[in-house]
């Protein structure tokens, strides 16, 4: 970073959620999209397993079993 770069504010607005969950946050301009996605991360206290967690629960998984339906098969 130079004497020169931009410094960018950002607002994290968490969405379909009960409260309200902000941040605001500082970021250099030349911050490549990997590391913003580093800075949202965490900011909001999360990171990709906890992300992968939620989707699987929010997902149902097809059961292939004959007469299955949607659901986690059995194992």
């Amino acid at each position: 970073m130079t004497d020169t770069t931009k410094t960018f504010e950002i607002e994290i607005v968490l969405q379909d959620v009960r409260a309200a969950v902000t941040r605001l946050v500082q970021v250099p301009g030349e911050a490549s999209p990997a590391a913003l996605h580093e800075v949202v991360q965490s900011a909001m206290g999360s990171d990709h397993l906890a992300l992968a967690r939620v989707r699987r629960r929010r997902r149902p998984v097809r059961d292939t079993r004959p007469g299955g339906g949607m659901g986690r098969p059995a194992p």
